[in-house]
């Protein structure tokens, strides 16, 4: 009689909330769907406790959208960089989760020779993943449209490196490339374009383009199935990209 007491006797320990008290698949749920809407959050909702952050990599599907998007100072002075969120990322999304990739430059002044580095090394982590890619966006926004563009292109070296890493891109259904500028005949949007095109990319449907133009792309452009393609020209010269 005694021990049955004893375990009806109420506890003075804190009361869990009522979303603590949800089971994990539950919980899975609301993590897709806040990451759906900003797959950054998936950063803070791991640091909500240690459940959280466990069921949290649990799951390689809610690391499987990568949205690396930054200003040009964020781009080169953030902590962790570009770089160390892109290998955690891909690290956490495990071995075989469809990719969605989306790499953003905005207020670019200049594209000098540290922010070109910098764009390099994030496409190294990035493209040997390119087998797993399901989506990948590039946008390249710079300051002004007034003047020329500063974007002088990775040059020869860097491309050669980026090529000799790039995969294939068996699942690639959306590519969007997009470089607000493009005035000049080499440019890092167009360089990228030309290798992610370098495999074919069967199930492509959807090619979105800005500043660079459907002609651009390397061999594999030849295996294209397109329903959708938009392609806009920039503000510029007359000789500047367009479709």
């Amino acid at each position: 009689m005694l021990r049955s007491r004893l375990f009806f006797l109420p506890t003075t320990g804190r009361r869990r909330s009522a979303i603590d008290r949800l089971d994990s698949d539950s919980l899975l749920i609301i993590f897709q769907l806040c990451v759906h809407a900003e797959p950054k959050c998936i950063w803070s909702l791991e640091q909500v406790s240690k459940r959280w952050k466990r069921l949290a990599r649990s799951s390689g599907a809610l690391w499987s959208t990568i949205s690396l998007s930054y200003t040009q100072d964020e781009f080169l002075r953030r902590s962790p960089t570009p770089v160390q969120l892109a290998r955690r990322w891909l690290d956490r999304s495990g071995d075989s989760a469809p990719l969605d990739v989306t790499l953003h430059l905005a207020n670019v002044s200049l594209m000098q020779a540290d922010t070109l580095q910098r764009l390099k090394d994030v496409l190294l982590i990035l493209l040997p993943y390119s087998h797993r890619w399901r989506s990948f966006s590039y946008e390249f926004i710079k300051e002004s449209l007034i003047g020329v563009s500063a974007d002088l292109g990775l040059g020869a070296e860097a491309l050669g490196e980026l090529r000799a890493v790039m995969g294939e891109t068996p699942l690639l259904e959306r590519l969007s490339i997009s470089d607000t500028q493009g005035l000049r005949s080499m440019n890092t949007a167009r360089e990228l374009f030309t290798i992610v095109t370098q495999p074919p990319a069967p199930r492509l449907r959807t090619l979105l383009l800005r500043g660079v133009r459907p002609t651009d792309g390397g061999p594999g452009k030849t295996s294209w199935d397109l329903q959708r393609l938009d392609c806009v020209k920039t503000a510029g010269p007359e000789d500047a990209p367009g479709c």
